[in-house]
């Protein structure tokens, strides 16, 4: 029908699955998720190492999937307070505005895990406590600022470095997995770059090479399609079974 993006049932994401599974390779012409398939190849992954089909577990994924972020949550927001009760609180807030239901057996659950998982590796390992003179906000912002590190980190330590190298990892892993939720997290890192909370050149420079190499990767797929992902012009319309 056209909708190179759009929420999959649980019949098609087998479908999906199972086509990796049998074949053993990637199929780029079939639809969008053919080109970001980290979900269908951890889940072909398991099935051929264990023998255990997805359907004896992908009723779980929803409650697990679930679990995992909120983990991710939590550990994210303890990066800027050290108080549980806050940690808690957000956690209450996710679960009641996610109103766009994708957590299940699906893409968005692993990318949204991976995305926090992330922003929470960068606040926690490469964040500077200070930030920039911002009209009418500085003064919060400073005192929001997360404080953990004092001080940049060196280009030359070889924890920085490996650091640097597992936050590469995970976030290729999320380009790998969904379209979408890494342009939400490019946003984020964004605005800690602009904030003046991150200052690592190295990390930056690494994550841009991974976005660059990866781009390449898929960007047959999007040019022969003008670029579209199948909105019809309107991202909304993505959500609006969800209504």
């Amino acid at each position: 029908n056209g909708k190179y993006l759009r929420r999959l049932s649980p019949k098609e994401l087998l479908e999906r699955l199972q086509l990796l599974d049998e074949t053993g390779r990637l199929h780029p012409h079939v639809d969008l998720y053919n080109n970001f398939s980290g979900f269908f190849g951890l889940g072909a992954l398991v099935r051929g190492a264990t023998g255990i089909d997805p359907t004896s577990y992908g009723a779980w994924a929803q409650l697990a999937g679930e679990a995992v972020i909120l983990v991710a949550i939590a550990a994210l927001v303890l990066t800027a307070t050290r108080s549980l009760k806050v940690a808690h609180l957000t956690v209450v807030v996710y679960i009641v505005t996610n109103w766009v239901g994708q957590n299940y057996f699906a893409p968005q659950t692993i990318g949204s895990m991976l995305s926090i998982t992330v922003l929470a590796l960068v606040l926690n390992w490469f964040v500077h406590g200070s930030t920039r003179d911002v009209p009418l906000f500085g003064r919060g912002l400073h005192a929001m600022a997360p404080s953990a590190a004092s001080s940049a980190p060196t280009v030359g330590d070889r924890t920085s470095q490996c650091r640097r190298a597992v936050v590469a990892l995970v976030f290729l892993g999320l380009l790998m997995t969904h379209p979408l939720t890494p342009v939400a997290t490019i946003g984020a890192l964004i605005g800690l770059v602009v904030l003046g909370w991150l200052r690592d050149r190295a990390l930056i420079i690494a994550l841009s090479a991974v976005c660059l190499l990866w781009g390449l990767r898929v960007i047959t797929y999007f040019t022969d399609r003008s670029f579209s992902l199948g909105f019809g012009g309107s991202p909304t319309a993505n959500a609006g079974g969800n209504l």
